[in-house]
């Protein structure tokens, strides 16, 4: 069957086509927020109608509504919107009440597993920064939320009178100036706090995590990170794809 995967954080949406269990490659459009419609009309109208659409939705009841609304009169057909389960593929859910937890989130965990059967740290950079830890016997541990670095910046300078500045570039530790200076406060802000997950777990738990880094901001801080850790741009997509595949059997 021609299946279409549907990702939709709070930022961008991405679609790829899954047919015969390979998925091709992802295609990303910003949405920020403006009306899912509209964005439909203009970069999915021309696509062929799929057997079945599977969608991981952040963004929102309404977006799903909207997006209900579109797929009937443009495919006929019902998007199928995942929620994080108790556990599935291998995979058992952290938090106690399950759906509670992204399905971003779960949709990482379930690829990690998938990839690797290893104690493992996910951080997820995009509008939002997450951080969950996984058993190598696939027992999410819970994990963190924290703002994206886009978010520390935006709340500091409209709360202060720092001038509008871009990220700016960041070499070594310190600043050189304002836009610098910033920047490299809300990348060193999250580094610190991923090697001190790491830390604290490797304590805990006896066992060396795997880290791994995804989403659209992940390039940003693997520098400067002392961790080695692994770049998989697209781990929720894997996850949404190996989720599509079991719900389609």
């Amino acid at each position: 069957m021609n299946l279409l995967l549907m990702d939709i954080g709070n930022t961008n949406l991405k679609v790829a086509r899954m047919e015969g269990g390979a998925r091709g490659k992802p295609l990303s459009f910003r949405h920020n927020g403006r009306c899912i419609a509209e964005l439909c009309d203009e970069r999915l109208a021309d696509f062929e109608p799929p057997g079945a659409l599977f969608v991981a939705n952040v963004a929102g009841a309404a977006l799903e509504r909207t997006l209900c609304d579109w797929t009937r009169n443009q495919w006929g057909i019902e998007p199928q919107f995942l929620r994080s389960p108790q556990a599935a593929l291998g995979v058992s859910n952290g938090y106690q009440t399950p759906h509670q937890l992204g399905i971003d989130r779960w949709l990482t965990l379930v690829a990690a597993h998938a990839r690797w059967s290893a104690p493992v740290c996910i951080v997820d950079c995009g509008t939002a920064v997450t951080i969950d830890v996984m058993s190598a016997q696939g027992c999410h541990h819970g994990g963190v939320i924290l703002p994206g670095f886009n978010l520390m910046r935006e709340a500091l300078l409209g709360r202060t009178r720092i001038p509008r500045i871009g990220m700016g570039d960041v070499e070594g530790t310190l600043g050189r100036d304002t836009a610098s200076a910033v920047a490299a406060g809300t990348l060193h802000a999250v580094a610190a706090l991923v090697e001190r997950i790491a830390e604290r777990s490797l304590a805990e738990q006896a066992a060396q995590l795997k880290l791994i880094l995804t989403g659209s901001d992940a390039a940003l801080l693997r520098p400067l990170l002392e961790s080695p850790a692994e770049l998989v741009p697209d781990l929720v997509m894997e996850g949404l794809a190996l989720m599509a595949e079991e719900m389609s059997n």
